[in-house]
């Protein structure tokens, strides 16, 4: 019993002594444990949550950057999928400009890791919320560039041809069509379908599913319009019982405008048969009015002549004498 009392004496002698020891000797461990542990720097995705009826419309930051502490084998182990950072608006039902914390979840390789603390930068975030729209914008191809020398743009199609759109009200209100990705049209001489992706205008309007974007785009050639002038007409087939008057000679020349590709048309030379007035037809003497007619390659059009028509005068050849 002697004994007991010998040894309690001496734990509690100059006990308060002894207990700012052990402190002291805790706190050099802590401390000497602490600053044998290692630093990692990581950034990763700042993940924005709001109630289904807002979203944000403010900017915030995109990236937490995350400085993590611990071990330096286990800490170094650690991937950004391991880790996600979060400002959590889900509770605000109103709009407004609100502020919250941001939060770390641990997963995967980070859960297992002892001791690992982390400190994250924003340690908070401030957000303006407005209540949530969508509607459909229209998707128009941004086209640029020229088309090949003698070509032109004549049309193009998208599919889809419009995408669904949300963001916040005040920013999307406005807006109703988006555009795509840039085309480059330079040196295009024939049709051509691209795939492209649509440009977001505003980071906080997003377009929902469609990620890819259809174009076809038509390319022809560049129509063009030219005016010949004293075209020489042939008159051509009158039976050989009839012939011309020599008093009243018709019309030996026109005025006509072609249509057709512009490097065809520049290089087309009228010949002297392309256009004539056909009299196999005629069937007896006086005046006849006939049709000046056109033979023209493929790809050129008649698009205006003057005359259209020519007055024929047509005796016995016995009288009026041959053609």
């Amino acid at each position: 019993m002697p004994n007991k009392k010998k040894i309690l004496d001496l734990i509690f002698d100059d006990w308060i002594a002894k207990v700012l020891c052990l402190v002291v000797a805790l706190v050099l461990y802590a401390f000497f444990h602490f600053n044998s542990l290692d630093e990692v720097p990581l950034s990763v995705p700042l993940t924005i949550i709001t109630n289904d009826a807002f979203v944000p419309a403010s900017q915030y930051p995109r990236i937490a950057n995350l400085v993590l502490r611990g071990e330096s084998v286990a800490i170094k182990a650690i991937q950004e999928s391991d880790l996600e950072a979060i400002a959590d608006f889900g509770a605000y039902g109103a709009p407004g400009t609100w502020r919250v914390p941001v939060r770390i979840v641990k997963r995967g390789q980070a859960v297992l890791v002892d001791p690992l603390s982390i400190s994250v930068e924003p340690s908070e975030v401030s957000l303006t919320i407005e209540a949530r729209l969508a509607k459909p914008l229209t998707v128009r191809p941004d086209l640029h560039g020229e088309v090949a020398a003698g070509f032109e743009l004549t049309g193009f199609t998208v599919l889809p041809e419009s995408v669904e759109a949300y963001g916040p009200v005040s920013l999307l209100a406005g807006i109703d069509e988006v555009l795509t990705e840039p085309i480059s049209l330079n040196g295009r001489d024939k049709d051509f379908e691209i795939m492209v992706r649509v440009v977001r205008s505003n980071v906080l309007i997003n377009h929902g599913s469609s990620e890819f974007i259809t174009v076809r785009v038509r390319i022809s050639q560049e129509l063009v319009f030219r005016t010949f002038n004293d075209v020489p007409v042939q008159f051509v087939g009158l039976p050989d019982r009839f012939g011309l008057s020599a008093e009243i000679p018709p019309v030996a020349a026109v005025s006509v405008v072609l249509g057709g590709p512009r490097r065809q048309i520049e290089a087309f030379r009228i010949g002297a048969d392309d256009f004539s007035v056909d009299l196999s037809l005629i069937d007896a003497v006086g005046e006849h009015e006939l049709s000046v007619l056109a033979v023209l390659p493929e790809g050129l059009t008649l698009q205006s002549i003057q005359p259209a028509t020519v007055l024929v005068t047509v005796e016995p050849r016995d009288i009026g004498g041959a053609q």
